[in-house]
């Protein structure tokens, strides 16, 4: 379950290094938890993720780029959100923009 800490994180930064897709799927676990912190938190304003792959990682990529979406969509306190990434592609980064400009802080 989620702590009573989560409604006092205000920044949070979080690296993923993968070199296989073995690496990658085991992070989901912890892009889970993002989801999770992004649902729950009233405080959390930064957030910055670092997701470095050395190869393209198709299948882990998307369901992680899915749970930081729903995370995001369901996030009402973020005013500031930064992605390093390099392996999502044109697409996924499109609609993350346009997901930005719906939530109701970080589009100002």
């Amino acid at each position: 379950g989620i702590s009573a800490a989560t409604c006092q994180l205000q920044t949070l930064m979080l690296q993923f290094e993968a070199t296989t897709e073995e690496d990658a799927a085991a992070n989901t676990l912890a892009w889970g938890g993002l989801l999770e912190v992004l649902k729950n938190s009233c405080t959390l304003e930064t957030l910055f993720v670092s997701d470095r792959h050395v190869e393209q990682q198709d299948e882990s990529s998307t369901i992680h780029w899915n749970l930081l979406r729903q995370g995001v969509a369901q996030n009402t306190s973020l005013v500031s959100l930064t992605i390093e990434t390099t392996n999502w592609n044109e697409d996924k980064k499109t609609a993350l923009r346009e997901m930005v400009c719906r939530h109701p802080r970080l589009a100002t």
